[in-house]
């Protein structure tokens, strides 16, 4: 079964006495046979700094709406992020049948969510209907890439928000109006080589040609929109040429969503549900299996 945090947590959340406790197993999902841990990040998990520079926001040619933005995480967090992710450990995960990739999950405080996303939030387009950015959604996926390894072409799904309430324990919105619109990409590291974000003019497979790429360099983010939206863009993460390369997957809330959403939305939503119907299965297996 989850094991919850420590009973400061709660108190951390107000600024009181702390632990060395600050990540945790939050929950299960199952995929298959394989059972992925789901780790909570608190407020003390990452020491946060500021970046050496101001934010630049550069516009993707020929990629609607992307913008590349510099300096949303210093350096020093970008290797805590790594360093962190690597004590936890990486399990592979398949994200489309074509493509497997080391990756590990998390569910980020929003103490920390909300300071990383304020440097940059001025900086992001509107989505439809004029509507804003909120925040980032607090499930982080951080992938590892070796040596060609690649994330085959496709177009991001947008989710449900996911965050932590004030007791560290999981809490899930399945709201429309609470539902991620844009990608963003944090970049960990640029010691490697290959690796680009490869934007495609065409959604047809077989019929992909190149419009842009993008090269990583630490710290900075690539935003994009994701799902049903107009400018979602087919892309590719290209192969590693050597080296290794490690990035956070993460979305972004919007105020309000477009008519296509609900749609869309509800799609997704049948198949969260069943993906939090199977955890809640694994949940019962555990404490089958303990009691």
């Amino acid at each position: 079964s989850p094991r919850l945090p420590p009973r400061s947590w709660k108190t951390r959340c107000f600024g009181f006495a702390v632990t060395d406790e600050d990540t945790w197993v939050l929950t299960h999902e199952y995929s298959g046979d394989v059972k992925r841990p789901i780790h909570a990040l608190g407020p003390r998990s990452l020491t946060l700094e500021d970046p050496p520079g101001q934010v630049e926001k550069t516009l993707i040619p020929d990629v609607d709406s992307a913008v590349l933005l510099s300096n949303v995480l210093a350096p020093s967090e970008t290797k805590q992020l790594i360093a962190l992710t690597e004590r936890l450990g990486f399990l592979d995960f398949s994200p489309r049948k074509d493509t497997t990739l080391p990756s590990c999950h998390m569910v980020v405080c929003d103490e920390l969510l909300s300071t990383i996303f304020a440097r940059f939030a001025a900086h992001l387009p509107p989505g439809e209907r004029d509507s804003r950015a909120e925040a980032f959604n607090g499930r982080w996926r951080i992938y590892k890439y070796g040596m060609n390894a690649t994330f085959r072409p496709h177009v991001d799904g947008g989710w449900p928000y996911q965050g932590l309430t004030k007791e560290g324990e999981l809490k899930d919105v399945f709201s429309s109006q609470r539902f991620t619109q844009m990608t963003c990409l944090l970049y960990l590291n640029d010691d490697f080589d290959g690796g680009e974000t490869t934007f495609f003019s065409s959604r047809i497979p077989g019929k992909l040609a190149v419009s842009a790429k993008v090269t990583a360099k630490a710290g900075s983010a690539l935003c994009f929109f994701h799902g049903g939206h107009p400018a979602s863009p087919w892309h590719e993460g290209s192969p590693v040429l050597q080296g290794t390369k490690y990035i956070v997957q993460s979305d972004l809330v919007f105020s309000t969503l477009p008519d296509y959403a609900v749609i869309y939305g509800t799609m997704n939503l049948f198949s969260y549900a069943n993906r939090a119907l199977a955890k809640a299965i694994g949940d019962l297996q555990d404490r089958s299996e303990s009691s």
